[in-house]
């Protein structure tokens, strides 16, 4: 073999293992959304708030009842310090630098590999909390844990806002969070 054709072979197998890469990455993507989106249409109805504050027995897996009727098990984690943030640079940092944007609105991509929505994204502290857990929090509703914050640690959680002034106005609250459990 003459050396262009041996330069030629070496650019198409880096060219396909790029493409190989890029493909894996889309697919990743996508099935990140889809479980996402699954688990968002899957989450129990919000009323069960309700039922949640008439229980004494904080330390215990406690079964409640959506509206629809369908029973499903709460596990008590504890009372965590819960904040919020939003997709700016003064929440994110450097981390708000550059992000695509669709429609006028960043897309915020979590340390799960997420897109972040308002209403389903929580950063949490992996080591207490992994990703993809759905939790309920107590005068918030359900969430899911999608991203991860260098100041979230231990027993604390960042709720997603996609408007500073919401995730301001949320301010510094302690409240009492459940994990949803089989």
């Amino acid at each position: 073999m003459n050396k262009n054709a041996v330069i030629s072979i070496i650019v198409f197998s880096a060219l396909l293992a790029l493409v190989f890469s890029l493909g894996k990455l889309l697919a990743e993507r996508e099935y990140h959304q889809a479980l996402l989106t699954q688990a968002y249409t899957e989450l129990p109805s919000q009323q069960v708030e309700i039922a949640i504050h008439h229980t004494s027995d904080f330390d215990s897996t406690i079964t409640v009842v959506d509206t629809n009727n369908l029973p499903f098990n709460l596990k008590a984690l504890g009372t965590f310090l819960v904040t919020a943030y939003c997709p700016c640079q003064q929440c994110c940092g450097d981390y708000a630098l550059n992000r695509p944007i669709v429609n006028n609105r960043p897309i915020v991509y979590t340390a799960s590999y997420a897109i972040a929505h308002e209403g389903v994204t929580i950063a949490t502290d992996p080591s207490l909390i992994p990703h993809d857990t759905t939790v309920y929090i107590e005068g918030i509703g359900f969430r899911i844990a999608q991203d991860t914050g260098s100041a979230v640690k231990g027993k604390m959680i960042d709720i997603y806002y996609e408007n500073h002034d919401e995730a301001k106005a949320h301010g510094v609250q302690e409240l009492r969070v459940y994990t949803l459990t089989p």
